[in-house]
């Protein structure tokens, strides 16, 4: 097995478990299991039954170990690429023995940990280790690194928004922190922290403030990746109008033939939003979107939306008709695996193509072929992306009309309570355009239309 230290350190964890199994945990000192899920995760083994012994230790000897120990514990077992059933139980072990201890056993390096274990399982312990790490954030602040403060900015942004999370003192804390490091922070860590701020909507005017002064000095250093998650973070968090973003712009410009699929499709929905307007990014983000095409590269579902809507609808440029054609004909191969707004948005973007350029063939071809059957096979769906569909439809000048009308149906027997005026009026107006001729349907929108205007 020379040269092989993955087979043998397989081989030394094998023998480890195996022979606790065979009744011998108590000699399992916590320092040797610590080790083990270090290996195991380091050497990345796949090998079920070794996690699964590790597991079965650590429910046994947990409450042994430290807290400082359980945190790096739960790390490698959260990692762990086989039998996801034990990690659960283990992680919620872990997480009722930590429940019972002070918190002020925690340190910087274990509360990051326990926040990359946790951040991605959806399990009711997570909510009680995030409680806990709430109240050691506050105890470790001083003390925390920069990676460490911009890690817990990871683990608490999966949330979503901090004020519904509950989670606003601690994203303000971190970020209150990460202004104060002596140090200067990383340029890959500005943008993380700033991308995180902004996944918890979380506006902090100093952490924005010392980002824009940095920015200068951090963006030779950044990669298209990082490029792209500030100028996302700058629109979310209503910066649209920062002069900081022209920077950006121009950054994203010289590391355009490095972007792929998801990053492109994050930095054009961004560009279309910001109030900035620059001729050589939209060049530049057209020539990598022909290049990406070409390659045979395929975007996921999700990224091919995403772009389409930004490029329709956004203010980006001239986009040539021939990548208008491989992006609809690459719609309507994605169609049915799009969610329902990705694909109603592609559909309102792909119906006002018709008679604008010259490609109404492939958009009557989108409409009549893969829309329509997404659009029968589909469940009730939202009033906001109906609207869209059958405007785009319309719009299209589709023959599918019978398909839209079945659709309105399902719609309003599902959400008659729902419908707001403007609903019901642009429904109509699709309908109409359509030439759809349903006395039932269109009775009813009408009915809707004089209730709404009655009650205003």
């Amino acid at each position: 097995k020379a040269g092989k230290p993955d087979a043998i350190i397989e081989e030394l964890l094998s023998r480890a478990v195996s022979a606790r199994r065979r009744g011998s945990t108590a000699r399992f000192s916590p320092h040797a299991l610590v080790a083990c899920a270090w290996a195991a995760d380091r050497f990345e083994v796949h090998n079920d039954p070794i996690w699964a012994g590790i597991m079965r230790v650590v429910s046994r000897k947990g409450g042994s170990l430290s807290s400082v120990q359980l945190c790096r514990v739960a790390h490698h077992v959260a990692r762990s690429p086989t039998h996801r059933q034990g990690v659960t139980r283990t992680l919620a072990g872990i997480a009722g023995i930590l429940a019972e201890r002070p918190v002020d056993q925690l340190d910087g390096p274990g509360v990051l940990f326990l926040s990359q274990a946790f951040a991605d399982t959806k399990q009711a312990s997570t909510a009680t280790i995030f409680s806990m790490l709430v109240r050691a954030v506050d105890l470790l602040a001083l003390h925390l690194t920069t990676d460490q403060l911009v890690g817990l900015l990871v683990g608490f942004a999966r949330f979503g928004d901090a004020r519904a999370a509950g989670h606003l003192a601690v994203f303000s804390t971190l970020a209150d922190q990460l202004c104060r490091q002596q140090e200067p922070i990383p340029a890959a860590a500005v943008a993380t922290a700033i991308h995180c701020l902004a996944r918890g909507n979380v506006l902090h005017e100093r952490f924005v403030s010392a980002t824009r002064e940095v920015l200068p000095h951090v963006l030779p250093e950044l990669e298209s990746r990082q490029v792209s998650l500030i100028a996302h973070a700058y629109v979310r968090l209503g910066l649209a109008e920062d002069p900081a973003l022209l920077l950006v712009w121009n950054r994203a410009r010289q590391v355009m033939r490095d972007y792929e699929w998801p990053a492109l499709a994050a930095l054009v929905q961004a560009y279309t939003k910001s109030t900035f307007s620059d001729s050589g990014f939209s060049a530049a983000a057209v020539v990598r979107l022909v290049e990406l095409l070409e390659s045979g590269q395929v975007p996921s579902p999700a990224n091919t939306a995403c772009l389409v809507y930004a490029l329709g609808r956004g203010q980006f440029g001239q986009v040539p008709d021939r990548v208008w054609e491989d992006l609809i004909v690459l719609c309507g191969k994605q169609a049915a695996k799009m969610h329902s707004t990705e694909f109603a948005n592609v559909c309102v973007v792909v119906g006002d193509m018709h008679g604008a350029t010259q490609v109404d063939d492939v958009v009557r071809g989108f409409f009549d072929g893969p829309a329509a059957q997404v659009l029968l096979n589909a469940a009730t769906l939202k009033p906001a992306d109906l609207v869209k569909i059958a405007t785009g439809f319309a719009a299209a000048r589709s023959d599918q009309g019978h398909i839209v009308v079945a659709a309105v149906r399902k719609t309003l027997l599902a959400h008659m309570g729902l419908m707001s005026p403007l609903f019901v009026s642009k429904v109509a107006s699709a309908l109409h355009r359509l030439k759809v001729a349903d006395a039932d349907v269109l009775s009813t929108l009408d009915q809707l239309r004089t209730l709404r205007r009655s009650k205003q």
